[in-house]
């Protein structure tokens, strides 16, 4: 009888440890895949970030393009006389791009820095009765002293532009 005790409880025993050991692989093919779906996501997330930051510099250095060249037709302006080869001079509607040589000057076209692309356009202004600038640019208001800068830098089939109004405060 005894012996048929023990035989009864080595079986228990071994059913025991064998229905552990299955649990043991379950949880740990468990734990597996939870571990592979958060590095997955932890992945996803680590590219989209990576993503971004590079398209933040970008952004970043295009938005230096524009203020550079808004800077460039400043000098332009303070260094040239409006009406004799100033901005009063330069062409509308056309694209420029500026050159430096003793001073600045301006080139039809655009210019490629690195990826970027970038592009100076001028626009006459008028202006209403109230002397304020016209949102509908009216040649009949033609205001000879103003220019409407628009300058454009493109990348990645990306565009940032920037739109500021010089006038000429030397009249």
């Amino acid at each position: 009888m005894l012996r048929t005790v023990q035989q009864a409880m080595n079986q228990f025993t071994q059913k025991i440890c064998l229905g552990n050991k299955g649990i043991a692989i379950i949880e740990i093919l468990i734990v597996i895949a939870i571990i592979v779906i958060a590095s997955t996501a932890f992945m996803g997330i680590a590219v989209t970030s990576l993503k971004l930051s590079d398209s933040i510099k970008k952004a970043s250095i295009a938005d230096f393009l524009m203020r550079d060249a808004v800077e460039i037709v400043r000098a332009f302006r303070n260094e040239t006389d409006w009406e004799a080869d100033g901005l009063g001079t330069l062409n509308t509607g056309i694209s420029y791009y500026p050159q430096l040589g003793s001073n600045w000057s301006f080139l039809s076209g655009s210019e490629t820095i690195g990826n970027f692309t970038r592009e100076i356009v001028f626009e006459d202004v008028s202006r209403d009765n109230n002397d304020n600038i016209e949102n509908t640019y009216n040649p009949l208001n033609k205001d000879n002293n103003t220019k409407k800068v628009i300058v454009r830098v493109s990348w990645d089939s990306k565009s940032l532009e920037l739109i500021t109004y010089l006038t000429n405060w030397m009249q």
